[in-house]
């Protein structure tokens, strides 16, 4: 997670069919990465996530897909952070859930599926090019 950076939250829908499996860049180094569309009102924002959260939203979107379910109530807490093209992104750092006790228990089992196995086969977009690239000084990443 990225510290020192400004904080945001939104409250809304998260957009299941629009979440994408890729990479952000990190002082020049891959890592896992999604990003998916949250409705709020009539906006729709773009959240990155990687890291623990964005294992936690791949698993709620597949478990919410599996059951048809096209919308996720969630509050996705994040910081605002501007990447190497000076373009602003929410990543998000924290997601609470106001769903269904079934959907969180498909979820929580998605989530032990892909530790003990890794990533359970999805159709959702795979993006090849990162979804943005960071400089961070290392004393501000953890």
């Amino acid at each position: 997670m990225i510290r020192a950076a400004p904080m945001i939250d939104f409250v809304g829908s998260i957009q299941v069919k629009t979440l994408e499996i890729g990479t952000i860049h990190l002082n020049t180094k891959p890592a896992p990465a999604i990003r998916i569309k949250l409705q709020q009102s009539q906006s729709v924002y773009p959240i990155l996530a990687s890291s623990h959260v964005a294992g936690e939203v791949y698993a709620y979107c597949v478990a919410a897909h599996e059951q048809d379910i096209l919308e996720i109530d969630a509050k996705v807490s994040g910081s605002l952070v501007m990447d190497d093209e000076q373009r602003l992104h929410v990543v998000a750092s924290h997601v609470i859930w106001f769903t269904s006790s079934t959907l969180r228990e498909k979820a929580a089992e998605k989530i032990v599926h892909i530790l003990d196995h890794g990533q359970v086969e999805t159709k959702f977009i795979r993006c090849l090019e990162p979804f943005a690239s960071f400089q961070a000084d290392p004393e501000i990443v953890r």
